[in-house]
């Protein structure tokens, strides 16, 4: 094999391994996902959960607002929030309403 198509060999095997590498590559990048998370237990001053308490939470900057219910653990989850800062209301019928904001 002479000089020039070895270095036609080589220049087509870089750009192979370049392509192939672009197309491993491209599709993890898109699959990225720009999303968080919330989740927490509710109780109360003992420290006993409080079931079918109403969750809601609120995006500071747009009031969007995402709401549910905590489990018979007291557990409540927003899996799939947009990024930014949130506002957590808890309400139960009985006790006083509780909020908390946490500002990064």
């Amino acid at each position: 094999m002479g000089s020039k198509d070895r270095n036609l060999c080589n220049t087509m095997c870089r750009i192979s391994i370049s392509a192939l590498s672009y197309a491993l590559f491209v599709p993890s990048v898109l699959g990225q996902v720009v999303s968080g998370s919330i989740y927490g237990t509710v109780t109360d001053s003992s420290g006993a959960v409080l079931r079918g308490a109403a969750v809601t939470a609120t995006n500071i900057s747009t009031a969007a607002l995402k709401t549910t219910k905590t489990d018979a653990s007291g557990d409540y989850n927003f899996p799939v929030l947009d990024p930014g800062d949130y506002k957590i209301l808890v309400q139960v019928t009985g006790f006083q309403s509780q909020t908390h904001c946490r500002y990064p």
